[in-house]
Parts: structure tokens; C-alpha cells; sequence
């Protein structure tokens, strides 16, 4: 299933009248896609033998390899899509620029900072930590 995107990504890529600087950058997104897929289904690969360990380190070193390079147009990607911050659900990458205030507000919001100590420590962590 992976590969029919990957496929359709690259094909409908080469198929667009597109920049050459753009097609740059979707050309990479869509090598990372593929990378990213290997990644992400590894154990299929390993189990059919097709990469073997040392393989696979390889790929998940080129995951991180084109992560750097993806970085500098991410922004300019995602806001290609036109989605709204408020759909990203994200205190990161807003217009407005408060990215900190933001980011501390929606860490105070959270259910998992309600209290000093989340209930599931006393219900599951301390009675292992009392038997040890």
C-alpha cells in the first residue's frame, strides 16, 4: 500500500508543470515519504529479508538525513495547504508569533497538568515502587 503512494506521489510530481525549485522540494518529500515508509514498516522488511540490520540502520539514518533537509521549506509546506492554525491544533507555527506564550497556555490547558502529580503515578508507579 505504501508503495502505490509513493508511486502516485512521485508520478503525479513528475507529471505537474511545476518549478524546477519546487519540484526540487516535492522530489525530496517524496524520497523521504519512501524512506519514511521502509522506517515505519521495518519489521515487514526484516522478516521478508529484504534489508537485514545493517540495512536498516541505513535507512533510518537517511530518515534523519533528509529531515534536515526537508526542514528549511517545512513551514512553506504546510502553509501551502492553507489550513488554518486553529486546525493544526498546534501552539507552534502561528502567524501571530507567540510561539512561547502559546506553547506555555497550552501546557497549563492540558489534563496531564492539572495536578502536581498525574493520579495514574499513585494508581500504577507507586504500589511497584512499594514492592521493590
Amino acid at each position: 500500500m505504501h508503495y502505490y503512494a509513493v508511486a502516485n506521489f512521485y508520478t503525479g510530481v513528475e507529471n505537474v508543470d511545476l518549478t524546477p525549485d519546487i519540484r526540487e522540494v516535492l522530489l525530496t518529500l517524496c524520497q523521504f515519504f519512501a524512506i519514511y515508509g521502509i522506517s515505519k514498516y521495518s519489521g515487514d522488511f526484516l522478516l521478508s529479508s529484504a534489508l537485514n540490520a545493517d540495512q536498516l540502520e541505513i535507512v533510518r539514518d537517511l530518515e534523519q538525513h533528509f529531515l534536515s533537509v526537508i526542514r528549511p521549506n517545512a513551514v512553506s509546506l504546510v502553509d501551502a495547504f492553507d489550513i488554518h492554525d486553529k486546525c493544526h491544533n498546534s501552539a507552534l507555527g502561528c502567524y501571530d508569533g507567540n510561539v512561547y506564550q502559546r506553547l506555555v497556555e497550552s501546557t497549563n490547558d492540558s489534563s496531564l497538568n492539572q495536578t502536581e502529580v498525574h493520579h495514574s503515578f499513585y494508581k500504577y508507579i507507586k504500589p511497584l515502587i512499594a514492592k521493590l
